[in-house]
């Protein structure tokens, strides 16, 4: 495994910062259009490194918002997490998959209406520009979504602030460090760069938190923090919770080219001055509140919009009057996409993949679509038993020694002990 790991990450270039440093970044803005910060990738030279995948970048995910596709973003905290969600693979449980050149014809006026996974595709690899489909047959796998492109992808990745409490153990997010997170953001960027070497499916759009204390202080110390995210991490993006006070930040942030999507509603990093983690913009009043703000930072230069634990309506509201992405949680399904914490969607919070062992709660946005926590507890008790009972390891887990060569070590022990 080692030496495959090796092999795969030979057919790239060195991970060095001017190499990282190729990873597209864009920024989005009314006014600005679509700008990008690193220069773009130079093909490897080496003979078996596989042909680069596109990258999702801004414009694949305005194009979504566009069409109505919905995005789907999961957080992530470190190298395995990313490589599980940024490595894509067709589900071997599916119906046989269609091959086509082109999209198979609709048999109803539903389905007609409605994108095809192919259509899907091409929205994140629009026609102007070389993708590693074009020339090649195209797979589109049958999915209980007609929306869902081969592989069911991840759009984006979130190294959110949460980690602070789901992987370091703190009791709130606001006790994780700058530096904390720059350290885990470059592991889950090191796990996108290694599963492009085996994906033909475009890598997920990297986003990471600003954590509470890097930006409150001034303007220069926003600007500052952000641009070691950018340049020691190389995220793509970056999340902030807050409000008004955060325009002149996202405005800054946008003229220097690097793309902010505002966290608006319940703000945790907040929540204590919020009287708990408490659904916001419930009277019509704190509705407009949330309105407007969405509507100045957009226009301050924001690339997409977080939204939590808000009323679905005017989630919804808020969605269809910007023409930026919004992002939910717990807000409902009328925004551009959805994000969930990764050990809250897979079950991975407790042993018995029951509520939380912290708050011995669930936020009632969480739907678990795994008991990874049971399965893995199961594995743990199995390793222990099989080595209490002695079947672990076993011959075929064991290696082999020449009988004759055996033979031969045991002669030469019997003169070593004559001779002492």
């Amino acid at each position: 495994m080692g030496l495959w790991l090796a092999c795969r990450q030979s057919a790239l270039r060195p991970c060095s910062a001017s190499s990282v440093a190729s990873l597209s970044v864009r920024s989005f803005s009314r006014s600005s259009g679509l700008h990008s910060l690193h220069p773009p990738e130079q093909s490897s030279t080496l003979p078996f490194a596989p042909a680069r995948p596109k990258r999702i970048t801004l414009s694949s995910l305005l194009s979504l918002h566009r069409r109505k596709i919905p995005i789907t973003m999961m957080t992530a905290y470190d190298y395995p997490t990313a490589l599980l969600l940024s490595s894509y693979h067709d589900f071997p449980n599916t119906s046989p998959p269609i091959v086509a050149s082109s999209p198979p014809p609709a048999t109803t006026t539903e389905s007609a209406a409605m994108p095809s996974a192919l259509e899907t595709v091409e929205a994140l690899h629009p026609p102007s520009s070389a993708t590693p489909l074009d020339g090649v047959r195209r797979t589109t796998a049958k999915s209980t979504s007609p929306l869902a492109p081969p592989g069911l992808q991840i759009d984006m990745i979130l190294v959110g602030d949460s980690l602070s409490q789901v992987a370091l153990g703190h009791p709130s997010t606001t006790a994780i460090t700058l530096s904390e997170l720059i350290h885990h953001a470059q592991a889950v960027r090191r796990g996108i760069i290694v599963s492009s070497s085996f994906s033909t499916h475009p890598t997920p759009f990297l986003v990471a938190d600003l954590p509470f204390g890097t930006f409150e202080r001034s303007l220069a110390q926003g600007v500052d923090s952000v641009i070691r995210l950018v340049k020691e991490a190389q995220v793509d993006m970056v999340k902030i919770e807050g409000g008004h006070e955060l325009v002149p930040l996202v405005r800054r942030l946008n003229e220097i080219g690097v793309p902010v999507m505002p966290h608006i509603g319940l703000t945790p990093q907040r929540a204590v001055a919020l009287s708990g983690y408490k659904v916001q913009g419930r009277t019509a009043e704190s509705a407009q509140k949330l309105v407007d703000l969405a509507l100045e930072l957009q226009l301050a230069g924001a690339s997409g919009l977080l939204l939590e634990a808000i009323p679905a309506r005017l989630a919804s509201y808020i969605t269809t009057r910007l023409d930026i992405p919004t992002i939910g949680i717990g807000a409902g399904n009328g925004t551009s996409g959805q994000v969930l914490v990764f050990t809250d969607a897979l079950g991975f919070s407790t042993a018995d993949g029951g509520p939380s062992a912290q708050t011995n709660q669930q936020p009632k946005f969480v739907r678990r679509f795994a008991e990874a926590g049971r399965e893995m507890r199961k594995g743990i008790e199995g390793f222990v038993s099989a080595v209490r009972d002695g079947s672990f390891p076993g011959n075929s887990e064991s290696y082999s020694m020449n009988k004759g060569e055996w033979e031969d070590f045991l002669k030469s022990q019997q003169k070593h002990h004559k001779t002492e």
